[in-house]
């Protein structure tokens, strides 16, 4: 590691270049670790799951926007008899949604920036802040889904309150 920090400070390199080469070499590194605890995660999950219920059909790859960056991993694709479906267990353990490519912690962070800045300004700090790829129309997408999930949640407590009185 110092050998590291030498390195970009003899490139002529401040404290900030050199925060961001660390910050840099720390979101690979986490990635790998992550990876390699869904490896393990998905192996348990095979190793205790209701064999009679649930027949391993392969191994499929899933790619996720963190906020560390984009992370690649491999889950086991199951076909479960009772159901007679298709799932990954893996993704229901960890709640990931079924069509879901950026993380819920990339989302909420990229959403509060959108209260006070253009839907494009907001996409270039999150890719700045988290090194997470995200597009504007992806923001809106989001906006667009958050509003209609508030507007349910406020008609069905408007039910109950009239269903009460």
């Amino acid at each position: 590691m110092m050998k590291l920090i030498l390195s970009v400070l003899y490139r002529g390199d401040s404290f900030k270049g050199i925060e961001e080469e660390l910050l840099r070499i720390f979101r690979r590194r986490f990635i790998e670790f992550l990876v390699e605890v869904f490896k393990d995660l998905d192996e348990a999950i095979m190793e205790t799951r209701d064999k009679d219920k649930f027949k391993v059909k392969g191994i499929r790859e899933r790619t996720l926007v963190t906020s560390f960056g984009e992370i690649t991993f491999q889950r086991r694709y199951y076909y479960d008899r009772e159901a007679d479906e298709y799932r990954y267990l893996l993704d229901e353990m960890l709640k990931l949604p079924r069509y879901d490519r950026v993380s819920n912690l990339v989302k909420e962070k990229a959403l509060t920036m959108v209260r006070d800045l253009s839907y494009r300004k907001s996409a270039t700090r999150t890719i700045d802040m988290l090194g997470a790829n995200v597009s504007a129309s992806s923001l809106h997408s989001w906006v667009q889904d958050l509003g209609g999930k508030k507007r349910r949640n406020w008609k069905k407590s408007e039910r109950k309150l009239t269903n009460t009185v």
